[in-house]
């Protein structure tokens, strides 16, 4: 509900007349006026928040009505006077039916809008903001502005909220007039302070009990180190672990799954026999990958062939076309494949210190492991169209699009969410590089990455639109009705529509993904430093903490309220902090979650937006 023109005009009249004088005894703006002759939003909400966090704030209103500066009628003095009452603080907003109300002091207080209702300015409810609640005539209005805060409610807090707001209407604990707001607002400023120095103290004893260690955790041995001691003791760490596992266990199982992919029996020397590799799950795979539609799983097997040699590249433009998919250093493997005369093989050993054998890309190459080696075939349709290649300028066109793909990829961990010509524009003015989506080549190169699982998005479409999404976002996407996953898409796009998109950083580029770009920062640094003085027994002192804040980096991009995955993400760790550890955990954590890009607000740090620097 909302107060009748006459009543809002009279409202901004006295309201702004307040202001005035409180500027004026506060001195905190020369030129409170806009070039129109009227009030600065800016000078209400700042002169405003001034005069409530003041303490003299009674008086200042005393001394308003007193001295009459404008000359205001007995019963206009009268409704300022009322404004000694004013509720100031934070406030849990949520709607009801007709009446939006704001959760204070255990009270459910039904707010109307001056010109709007309260909730039309504000995000999804419910929601928390600051600013003063005042009575004027009957009713119960906000002091013109509100200062929301920039991040969304998860369910656990809207559930709580939800609970309080409940709880005071069915207790009747709500004030719906200014009679009720005056009566009891002294009782409710003095319950509301009460409650905030017990709190204060408890979080006190809290603080000072933090940092106490406790059965099943220990002081772990990256603890107490500077940033670039630790980052020097942790690469230390790391390459003398590789060492020492070269010959163990976990290389046997590399192997063990090296081997699983390669093709079995005598290297195919042709097309057609490489087809004839294929066992049935391959081909349904394959088929599903260039679109065939129809019973897929229930197609015999020369059925599946036929379609998909139908679809698949087999003359020589089709082959070279497909080899422009790969990257520079793939690229480097084939012509090496092709150079050899379309056959390489490496040892079981070199495969391990090489990380991989050679690239096995169907239908290019195909890679068998025999005789303890890893052998890759070339058919000779294909060595035949890549032997004329001119390879300085395909290793120039891997170069360029390589710098494309990882572009997108930061754009899209930036923002979970992107349109492809947004990305295509921004490439363009960060890279200098102009990749058309109408060169056939490079869409091709973009999907086979994609459905390759070689990139950190996926391809997804919104009507007519292209859109590249976070990888992880597209598997929680598919496992939605189309109409839900429609809705998920649109509720992101929505919430990015209201904060202009944040272009790529310098340092994110530096770093090549958020997680790593934010672990070099203050706040996180932070966290790290108190995980490693309680690491849980049984855990590894090098992997806990950096693992654990990266997992909170990442809830804090993707979630509308990552204090929700916060308990989950202790549980997942196992870290069972003390209460007192616990809150230090969250104060830290939440110092990360505003300083951490969101998906929702379009790349930005909900820091950014509080300071106003986008």
């Amino acid at each position: 509900m909302i107060l009748q023109p006459k009543q809002g005009k009279r409202f901004y009249r006295l309201f702004d007349t307040l202001c005035l004088y409180v500027n004026n005894r506060l001195q905190l703006f020369q030129q409170p006026f806009t070039p129109y002759g009227d009030l600065d939003d800016r000078v209400r909400f700042d002169v405003m928040q001034a005069l409530w966090q003041s303490r003299n704030n009674q008086q200042l209103i005393a001394d308003f009505v007193n001295e009459n500066p404008r000359g205001l009628s007995r019963t206009d003095l009268k409704e300022v006077q009322r404004w000694e009452c004013a509720l100031y603080g934070n406030f849990f907003v949520s709607r009801r039916d007709s009446d939006v109300f704001f959760y204070y002091a255990e009270h459910a207080i039904a707010v109307r809008g001056i010109t709007r209702e309260p909730d039309s300015i504000l995000g999804s409810l419910p929601t928390m903001v600051e600013t003063a609640l005042l009575p004027f005539e009957n009713a119960v209005v906000y002091a013109v502005s509100m200062l929301e805060y920039p991040v969304s409610m998860g369910p656990g807090i809207q559930a709580a909220n939800t609970d309080w707001i409940n709880a005071a209407i069915g207790e009747n604990r709500v004030i719906r007039n200014s009679s009720q707001f005056v009566k009891l607002a002294p009782q409710l400023k003095e319950h509301e302070l009460q409650a905030q120095a017990e709190h204060f103290a408890h979080q006190t004893e809290l603080d000072m009990n933090a940092d106490a260690q406790v059965e099943g955790q220990h002081r772990g041995a990256l603890a107490g180190l500077e940033p670039a001691e630790r980052e020097a003791r942790l690469r230390a760490y790391l390459a003398k672990e590789y060492l020492e596992t070269q010959a163990g266990a976990e290389n046997e199982a590399f192997l063990h799954a090296l081997k699983h992919k390669c093709f079995q029996g005598q290297p195919a020397q042709t097309l057609d026999e490489a087809y004839a590799k294929l066992n049935k799950y391959e081909l349904q795979d394959m088929a599903r990958s260039l679109g065939i539609t129809g019973p897929v799983s229930t197609m015999k097997k020369a059925e599946l062939l036929r379609q998909i040699k139908a679809r698949s590249p087999m003359d020589a433009a089709g082959l070279r076309s497909l080899m422009r998919t790969l990257s520079e250093d793939d690229l480097h493997d084939l012509q090496r494949l092709v150079e050899a005369g379309g056959i390489c093989s490496v040892s079981d050993h070199q495969a391990l210190k090489q990380g991989k054998p050679m690239l096995s890309m169907f239908p290019l190459t195909l890679t068998y492991h025999r005789d303890g080696k890893f052998v890759t075939v070339m058919p000779q349709e294909a060595l035949d169209a890549l032997a004329p290649i001119d390879w300085e300028a395909e290793f120039a066109r891997a170069k360029r699009y390589d710098r494309i793909v990882d572009f997108f990829n930061l754009v899209v961990d930036l923002r979970g969410l992107v349109h492809i010509e947004d990305a295509v524009e921004e490439c363009i003015e960060k890279t200098g590089i102009d990749p058309s989506i109408e060169d056939d080549d490079f869409m091709s190169m973009l999907f086979f990455r994609v459905h390759a699982r070689a990139t950190g998005f996926a391809i997804d479409y919104l009507d007519e639109d292209i859109l590249l999404i976070d990888a992880g976002f597209a598997d929680t996407l598919d496992e939605l009705s189309p109409l839900e996953r429609r809705d998920a898409i649109r509720k992101l796009l929505d919430e990015q529509g209201m904060k202009p998109p944040r272009p790529v950083p310098d340092e994110l580029d530096e770093a090549g993904s958020v997680v790593g770009w934010m672990l070099r920062i203050e706040p996180v640094q932070a966290l790290v430093a108190y995980l490693d003085e309680h690491v849980p027994d049984g855990e590894d002192d090098y992997f806990f903490a950096r693992d654990m804040v990266s997992e909170i980096i990442l809830a804090a991009q993707e979630e509308f309220n990552p204090f929700d995955e916060l308990p989950g993400i202790l549980d997942l760790y196992g870290l069972n902090p003390t209460e007192a550890q616990l809150k230090r955990v969250v104060d830290l954590a939440g110092n990360v979650f505003n300083s951490v890009p969101k998906w929702c607000n379009n790349g930005w740090a909900p820091l950014e937006l509080h300071n106003g620097l986008m």
